[in-house]
């Protein structure tokens, strides 16, 4: 693990410790089941900024829910979500066990995967670059954490949600929309802040 994960996985753990945690996670569950209280859409969030109304932890959902967005993209494309009602839920859980001082700094990559095993569903990770392009092609579903800019850990990380359809990856909620690449390795060099910017710290392959 990268000295960058391991100093996120100590604010992630001291984050856990907090008076009014419960209290706040209660509140903000029915205020964001109140704000999408009638919303129909079905399909994948591809602008997390959208959804700006929407709490998570002290900060709001457009500011540190990617990973959020991420887990629910995946599991819509798995068949385990059906519409975007379901959010309330997933980022309670999230609020819970997987956000870093209680989402000022996002979520904890690992987090999903507690998600998945709930579900039964079989998955890989790595922190290993070398590995994540093997790791890719064989998953029908992906979480993939990267640094926006990896010679600048300031313009912080991002975590997206990637399918596949008829052999190209599809990166959902990429720079705000859905982008298509032809494989993992030419996700990887335009999905940061410019060309080859992009840094894999975490990736989490599904097999459904």
């Amino acid at each position: 693990m990268s000295i960058l994960l391991s100093c996120y996985k100590m604010l992630w753990q001291l984050g856990k410790i907090g008076l009014g945690r419960r209290k706040t996670i209660l509140k903000n569950s029915a205020e964001n089941r109140k704000k999408l209280a009638g919303t129909a859409y079905k399909g994948f969030i591809e602008d997390q900024n959208h959804y700006s109304p929407l709490q998570y932890g002290v900060r709001s959902f457009a500011y540190s829910g990617c990973g959020i967005a991420a887990a629910y993209n995946a599991l819509l494309a798995l068949g385990y979500v059906d519409g975007i009602d379901k959010l309330p839920d997933i980022i309670e859980k999230f609020e819970k066990k997987g956000s870093v001082c209680f989402g000022r700094f996002g979520t904890w990559p690992p987090a999903a995967e507690d998600l998945f095993k709930e579900l039964g569903l079989k998955f890989q990770s790595t922190t290993k670059p070398s590995e994540m392009e093997r790791l890719a092609d064989k998953s029908e579903v992906l979480l993939f954490t990267f640094l926006n800019d990896k010679n600048n850990p300031l313009k912080q990380m991002h975590t997206i949600c990637i399918t596949k359809q008829n052999g190209r990856f599809l990166a959902h909620n990429s720079h705000g929309r859905l982008e298509a690449y032809k494989d993992f390795e030419s996700l990887v060099r335009y999905v940061g802040d410019g060309e080859r910017k992009a840094g894999g710290l975490y990736l989490i392959g599904v097999r459904g």
